[in-house]
């Protein structure tokens, strides 16, 4: 009863992005302006060893790697909308599913399992990530599950096909999961776990789940561990000029351990605060160290560590080690186990409720023990609305609720970042004027994300990517020069980095959605000879760049491109070649 009623309150949110559409509000960064185009381009190159022409004039498909392979088969059958939700409810129907069990195997019962299941599914975690956090909870309790199984009795045949449905299980949740963000540290554990463990020492099954792990993401990263180790199609990385920059150790570790980091926050804060407090009360009243404290002991235990583990790894001494190695020493990030934050603290929180709820069970006594029940009952209560208000208000539920409304929005929709109307009157104009398809020419994006011009299906030489050639970087930072000159930040930014290859203005530095409005580009240059190298044609700006002529671009069209609810304008400059042309 607990699991369906949780598998309809984690679904029933549906409803808002079924209302809205395309006018769904999301978090643009690291998802529609990047992710979401290594779905898309994948799924159209699936099973093709080749390179993509849209991206980075021909870049490899290394260079758009998706963090959850498995989800690429949804953007092959779906509308890329309809995929990226369609992922994010999977993920999420599996992230309360997985820590329902979890804890229920935990000895949590049903009931607060349930709630602290719907609350985790509910963390404002980003959908293009799969189950790479989300995953976590169902892939510890098949785990266990699977050592458990090493002493049942029973039919042999009924415990194969148990053991059988498991892996499968841990199969899908590698494939639908991110090996460099999360995987490596889940895969580590696990391993750990089988050393270190005597119910999983002694389990074959245990061992088995650890293997299909390891296999399933060799096999779904194989490209990329064939560049790591030189093989087939080996290309010199852009990371290996990645500068990384250091962090002040306690900083780091308070953050962490107090809100995570990026991406993976857990908003936990109020279960730190409900966790310390159950944890000094153990210590003041030791009859109370029953089991839930005993492991909630464990699990903060293993939060600190994490934080540590981060705030050591990014600590100045320990950079500066990894600088001299350079190579993965640089752009490895084992300071990732973060990512596992968000599993680990609602784990915490269902131990916590259940210690309190033990509390709450004894009804008869005198009046203090009355007492102590009502007061168990109320931080329950307490603890469990802190935390959802904390997680809901911080992700995009309220945005899109108010989309709903009919109120103003902070966030930007779906429709208005990739803004297919408009860029589907570029794509007809500049056929219609000059006979000219997509594939027979190039562009770059100034104060617009890449991202949208190719999820419109234009071929792109600037992009978003975590793995491109080194020497397209070189190529690339000849066209941004002059506005590299003009801002230390944005030098220090593309050298050492370098994952945005955008058209860059010192203007707006680190400003890439621009609004249509009043705004234009003052004093903007471009080496546009460099543009030309790399078979540029046209430039798709976001606002009027003034007195572009003198950088070698001329405004094909006074209009911009636009309608009347459209986020941007866009004007389209092309480039004045050496002939006049």
């Amino acid at each position: 009863m607990c699991l369906a009623a949780g598998l309809c309150l984690t679904g029933i949110s549906v409803l808002l992005f079924a209302v809205l559409g395309t006018d769904s509000v999301f978090v643009y960064h690291d998802q529609m302006d990047g992710e979401v185009l290594c779905y898309l381009y994948q799924a159209k190159y699936l099973f093709k060893d080749s390179p993509i022409p849209e991206f980075m004039n021909g870049a490899g498909k290394n260079a758009l790697t998706p963090p959850a392979p498995l989800f690429v088969l949804l953007y092959k059958i779906l509308t890329p909308f309809a995929a990226f939700v369609t992922t994010w409810y999977v993920s999420a129907l599996v992230g309360f599913t997985g820590m329902y069990l979890w804890l229920v195997r935990l000895k949590i019962t049903p009931f607060a399992g349930c709630i602290c299941g719907v609350l985790f599914a509910y963390l404002p975690l980003l959908p293009v990530y799969g189950l790479s956090m989300y995953g976590v909870p169902l892939a510890a309790w098949a785990l266990w599950k699977l050592a458990d199984t090493s002493a049942m009795q029973g039919p042999g045949r009924k415990l194969r096909f148990m053991q059988a449905g498991l892996l499968l299980l841990l199969a899908a949740y590698a494939a639908a999961s991110s090996f460099v963000l999360s995987g490596f540290v889940v895969l580590g554990l696990s391993f750990l776990a089988w050393l270190v463990l005597k119910p999983a020492r002694k389990s074959k099954a245990f061992f088995s789940g650890c293997m299909v792990l390891l296999i399933s993401w060799l096999l779904c990263n194989q490209t990329l561990f064939s560049q790591i180790l030189g093989v087939k199609g080996g290309y010199v990385t852009h990371k290996e000029e990645m500068i990384i920059a250091a962090e002040p150790f306690f900083a780091r570790l308070i953050q962490t351990f107090l809100h995570g980091l990026e991406h993976a926050q857990a908003y936990q804060r109020w279960i730190v605060l409900l966790a310390a407090g159950i944890i000094t009360a153990g210590i003041l009243k030791k009859k109370w160290r029953n089991r839930e404290w005993k492991r909630m002991i464990c699990f903060v235990g293993a939060a600190f560590a994490a934080a540590f583990l981060c705030a050591f790894y990014t600590w100045e001494p320990v950079v500066a080690v990894r600088r001299s190695i350079g190579g993965p020493a640089v752009w490895f990030q084992l300071d990732r186990i973060y990512w596992l934050y968000p599993a680990l603290w609602y784990t915490i929180l269902g131990l916590a409720v259940q210690w309190l709820y033990g509390i709450c069970k004894v009804t008869e006594g005198n009046g203090k023990r009355k007492k102590t029940t009502v007061w168990a009952k109320g931080i329950i209560v307490a603890a469990l609305l802190a935390a959802a208000i904390d997680a809901g208000s911080a992700g995009v539920w309220k945005d899109n609720v108010k989309a709903v409304l009919g109120r103003e929005t902070s966030g930007i929709s779906w429709k208005d970042f990739y803004a297919e109307d408009i860029y589907a009157q570029i794509e007809e104009y500049l056929y219609e004027t000059t006979g000219q398809k997509q594939e027979d020419y190039r562009v770059a994006s100034l104060g617009i994300c890449p991202a949208a011009a190719l999820y419109n299906g234009f071929y792109c030489l600037d992009g978003y990517s975590n793995n491109y050639p080194l020497e397209y970087k070189h190529a690339f930072r000849q066209i941004i020069k002059p506005e590299l000159d003009k801002s230390p930040y944005l030098t220090d930014y593309f050298d050492g980095w370098g994952n945005r290859c955008y058209l860059f203005s010192a203007q707006i530095p680190g400003y890439y959605t621009i609004e249509k409005g009043g705004f234009y580009f003052s004093g903007f240059e471009m080496d546009t000879e460099a543009f030309e190298s790399l078979g540029g044609t046209y430039v798709f700006s976001a606002a009027y760049i003034e007195n572009a002529e003198k950088t070698g671009l001329k405004l094909l069209r006074e209009e911009p491109f636009s309608n009347d609810d459209s986020y941007y304008q866009i004007y389209v400059y092309e480039l004045m070649r050496k002939n006049g042309d």
